[in-house]
């Protein structure tokens, strides 16, 4: 019987998948990736932008220049059915098995850590809809008690249930949420509640020394949070499609169901946001609605976020499993969710650390971002022979030397160094040559351009030397 079924644990982890074992359509992902982006995230991002000093078409434009990144996003799909595993083990193909560990224990943390942002984000709209409707009928203890295990408990039974599952809820939730959100929009409309400001208007100073820098502030905000949020979450899902898959089939679908909703959900924020000064989303939000559609509305942030947190906890089952942890898949999805649930109590009934947490998250874009675009350049200039096993094996095609591609490593550090020195991550963080671009955040460009120089030319090399050896030897077996 097969392993991927739906409504049936999933035994599989990052081991490779069959061709017996394959099955699906590409067009899977397009329901997978849209229902994950109408997460409550990306109203909340697009909710900033407007606080950067930026008016609606500077906004805009941010968005649209965003789907060049979706892009790039959506080609590491393509390694699912190269090789049949998940993205960190694929990523063993292009860093070596060992010198894969620090992209893969970065890789770890940040899904985790965005399980830990979102469950709680989910638990604050909740107390408020809640509190709105019933007017404090329950104090905040018991209530966001109970909305954190609505939150855990739902997350963690969708995530046990795996691949099938997931991509199969996911293709019904996208609808439902597209049907919600749609008639959010429309009531907003119908109130005069959508466009109650001017087009030009600015809410806010710039937080850049100029407009540029602002600018360049939200295209880091919204690379960071939507495409290179998942970029290196991405192959999980393709992975059980067939080997001759149509590529270009796999990126439509998967670039654009991820670019239309995620980019109508965070164009509703910046319109909410430049209409009621909407400067915390997760309490002002609601407030902007009628109170008829408070339910529906709780019931479209809780769908968006288990989409979203699904992948999360997916993602970091699997990355533990790359990591040499032997647990079963189910398992390691069982230890996420507690480490997410003792984040969420910490969080509700200790310290609020997730606005810093946030911070400390968004500072991922400085290895995610090198990472993702030698990951991609390796697709294509890589031909092959492409041996699955080898990602498990250390005498392998993919051990390279000592366990590491110091190629791909060494591109990837200096790609991690030349973004610190331009990204913009206040208050952690700002590199010392944000001045350069009017204190804003070029660290996509710079960690990209970087690690591509580095490694292109670096890897033609070593392929033509390769090539001229193997060339070489078939002439002497032939003279022999």
């Amino acid at each position: 019987m097969p392993d991927n079924q739906v409504f049936r644990i999933e035994k599989r982890g990052i081991d490779i998948v069959g061709e017996a074992d394959r099955s699906g359509h590409p067009r899977q992902l397009f329901y997978t990736w849209a229902a994950a982006n109408f997460a409550m995230g990306n109203l909340i991002i697009g909710g900033l932008l407007p606080f950067l000093g930026l008016n609606f078409w500077q906004c805009v434009l941010a968005i649209v220049v965003m789907d060049l990144f979706v892009v790039v996003f959506a080609l590491t799909s393509l390694y699912g059915p190269r090789y049949g595993s998940s993205t960190m083990t694929t990523s063993r193909a292009v860093f070596g098995i060992r010198g894969n560990w620090l992209p893969t224990i970065l890789t770890w943390i940040e899904a985790v850590g965005w399980e830990g942002v979102n469950t709680v984000l989910g638990v604050l709209v909740l107390v408020v809809v809640v509190n709105k409707i019933f007017a404090h009928a329950l104090p905040f203890d018991v209530l966001s008690a109970i909305a954190l295990a609505v939150m855990i408990g739902g997350t963690l039974l969708w995530s046990l249930l795996g691949h099938a599952t997931i991509l199969h809820l996911q293709r019904y939730t996208s609808a439902l949420l597209t049907i919600g959100f749609s008639v959010m929009i429309i009531l907003l409309i119908v109130r005069g509640d959508l466009f109650r400001f001017g087009f030009s208007q600015h809410v806010a100073p710039l937080a850049g020394t100029n407009v540029v820098g602002s600018w360049l502030i939200a295209l880091m905000l919204l690379v960071s949070s939507a495409p290179y949020g998942w970029a290196n979450f991405s192959a999980e899902y393709s992975r059980y499609l067939p080997t001759d898959t149509n590529s270009s089939q796999l990126f439509r679908n998967v670039f654009w169901g991820f670019a239309i909703v995620s980019n109508v959900v965070i164009a509703v924020g910046v319109m909410l946001s430049l209409s009621f000064r909407l400067a915390d989303p997760v309490n002002d939000l609601p407030k902007a609605l009628p109170a008829s559609f408070l339910i529906p509305f709780a019931l479209i942030i809780m769908i968006g976020l288990f989409s979203a947190n699904v992948l999360n906890a997916y993602t970091s089952g699997l990355a533990l499993q790359s990591l040499g942890i032997t647990l079963e898949r189910h398992k390691t999805v069982i230890v996420d969710m507690v480490l997410v649930a003792l984040m969420g109590l910490f969080a509700l009934y200790i310290y609020n650390f997730v606005s810093g947490f946030e911070t400390f998250l968004g500072l991922m874009i400085v290895w995610v971002t090198p990472w993702t675009a030698i990951y991609v350049a390796d697709y294509f200039l890589d031909k092959g022979p492409y041996i699955p096993h080898d990602l498990f094996n250390s005498s392998g095609r993919y051990w390279y030397k000592n366990g590491t591609n110091w190629k791909a490593f060494v591109a990837f550090v200096a790609g991690i160094v030349a973004a610190l020195l331009f990204v913009n991550d206040y208050p952690l963080f700002v590199g010392p040559l944000t001045r350069w671009v009017g204190g804003g955040d070029f660290s996509l460009i710079a960690g990209s351009v970087v690690s591509l120089a580095i490694y292109i030319p670096w890897r033609q090399r070593a392929m033509r030397a390769s090539a001229l050896h193997t060339h070489i030897s078939a002439d002497q077996e032939s003279e022999a």
